[in-house]
């Protein structure tokens, strides 16, 4: 045929005009059509081997022709014996670091060429990310190249004439970037490279890839790992409960829009303990040298078996059906887990750790002090709070735990009970902060001193403070330099008080949570207060 249809214009072109980095559909049966210009023909277009339709008929068998002249005619060359395979998108995850948000990448893996001749231009996504690449590097091996995230397509742009047929009409299809709209998952296996999934199974743990604004809709119930942001981009690391969920079941269709499937096994480690699960998907346990497992290798008729290899040791055992079976895997380093798999199927990497134990606590924050509601000053920087001498800044309180305050008037039997609202923590270990608004009511139920208030933080701590009937009392004078040092004392512990009653004075200085180093000035101040009153009657 001698015209064709450019499939990224839509244009009729001649065979003559045709470029051969470009792709091309038959006009008719719209399959892949290549453009040919040889000794022994004018340039035309061909379909391309397998591609084309018998039923078409601009559709035409070059079996047994024979050119114009009487020269033989030329073999085909044969076939490389690789398939030429598309460019597949891949998730980069590089190794947790401490404390530092792990961070991640998209990259595109380009296949091994057939040949080392020509050379290609692959398009990661615009300026920057476009580099040229030739054959003989790739007829060594895959290359894979970091991509723009915010790319919707990633193509090789340009082939030369030189290249495999069959290989650059391969790489030159597109292959699609992150979805703006939904969450883009790949697996989580062994290794720093993961590739697009098609399917979910219960069990099983993925990576999802999302914009940064849609993570507040993640299902709380799931548990969650979140790596650093990537533009506006945010990367999950999501393991999904072993027990089908309804609920999460629904929020993955609509977010992935991927089905899920049963788990075909399930599989816990007993002992030791496991600390947590690392932004690679590596389980990490204490450092011991023996494993308790429970497996359960699900329904059907062949075996299952479960191997341990470490270093050149090997055991296996067989696995009962449609049944739970714990399993003791020893004799291996405490420093070097095993690696163990069902049917060659690799299970999760497991590593060991020393993990420091902390305890879990609530967070009392006044300007820029944060104490622990455990200690010993919560008490008594609250008082200050009630006394109008500190702000509390802020209050942190253990992911899960409601904290309470009540009041009720000096006169009355019944509490009033107002929860105070907290903001969700974006991990499960993570502590919780009560919002300002709460922090707000909070603070104004303190300074009503005519009133009894009890905070609650459940198991990490509670406070009773007693209310005072307000009474028109008379003011006690103090001595000038009674007055003075008391200022001078609240001055040094950066408690200022503008007040003018030196009823006010001496309150704040009894409540006072001096430093040591003021803490004689304190009671030396304090005595002062008590000789000017006894002077005054």
């Amino acid at each position: 045929m001698y015209f064709a249809i450019d499939l990224a214009s839509g244009q009729r072109i001649a065979a003559s005009e045709a470029q051969r980095y470009r792709r091309y559909a038959c006009p008719v049966c719209e399959a892949r059509v290549s453009p040919r210009q040889g000794a022994f023909r004018d340039a035309h277009f061909a379909h391309i081997s397998g591609a084309a339709r018998p039923e078409c008929y601009l559709y035409h068998s070059s079996d047994g022709w024979k050119g114009p002249v009487a020269e033989p005619v030329a073999q085909p060359r044969p076939q490389p014996a690789i398939l030429p395979a598309p460019l597949s998108l891949n998730l980069h995850v590089q190794q947790p670091a401490g404390k530092v948000p792990t961070f991640w990448g998209l990259e595109v893996e380009i296949p091994r060429a057939p040949t080392v001749k020509g050379t290609l231009t692959f398009d990661g996504g615009g300026d920057g990310f476009r580099v040229q690449v030739a054959c003989a590097r790739l007829h060594a091996g895959p290359l894979t190249y970091v991509v723009n995230p915010d790319a919707a397509t990633f193509r090789v742009a340009w082939v030369s004439p030189d290249v495999d047929t069959a290989y650059g009409q391969a790489v030159q299809e597109r292959v699609p970037g992150l979805d703006a709209g939904r969450t883009t998952v790949f697996s989580a296996g062994r290794g720093s490279r993961q590739s697009v999934v098609a399917t979910l199974d219960w069990g099983s743990t993925y990576y999802f890839v999302q914009q940064a604004d849609l993570i507040a809709r993640v299902p709380p119930q799931l548990a969650v790992t979140r790596l650093a942001n990537l533009k506006r981009w945010s990367c999950l690391l999501v393991t999904l409960p072993q027990v089908v969920d309804n609920e999460i079941a629904e929020w993955i269709g609509r977010a992935t829009g991927l089905q899920l499937q049963p788990a075909k096994r399930r599989w816990g480690i007993v002992t030791p303990a496991m600390h947590f699960v690392d932004a690679s998907a590596r389980v990490v346990l204490d450092a011991k040298s023996e494993l308790t497992l429970a497996m359960y290798a699900g329904d059907g008729q062949d075996k299952a078996v479960l191997t341990a290899r470490s270093g050149e040791d090997v055991a296996t055992v067989e696995l009962t059906r449609d049944e739970w079976q714990f399993i003791r895997v020893g004799g291996f380093s405490a420093t070097q887990p095993p690696l163990l798999d069902i049917d060659g199927r690799l299970l999760p990497e497991i590593i060991t750790r020393p993990v420091a134990r902390t305890a879990r606590t609530a967070l009392l924050t006044f300007r820029t002090r944060s104490i622990s509601a455990n200690s010993v000053e919560a008490g008594s920087s609250l008082e200050q709070v009630r006394a109008g001498l500190l702000a509390l800044t802020s209050l942190q309180v253990p992911s899960g735990l409601s904290p309470l305050v009540r009041s009720r008037a000096t006169d009355q039997i019944d509490w009033d009970e107002q929860p105070l609202a907290v903001a969700g923590a974006e991990t499960i270990s993570a502590n919780a902060t009560v919002t300002a608004e709460a922090l707000a009511l909070l603070q104004n139920h303190l300074r009503n001193i005519a009133s009894d208030i009890h905070l609650d933080l459940g198991p990490f701590g509670e406070w009773w403070f007693a209310g005072h009937p307000v009474a028109n009392t008379s003011v006690r004078r103090l001595s000038a330099a009674a007055r003075a040092h008391a200022r001078w004392v609240l001055a040094g512990a950066g408690m200022a008080i503008r007040s003018e009653s030196d009823d006010e004075l001496s309150a704040a200085l009894r409540v006072l949570n001096a430093p040591r180093w003021l803490e004689s000035h304190r009671r030396l101040a304090l005595s002062r207060i008590a000789r000017s009153s006894a002077e005054a009657r």
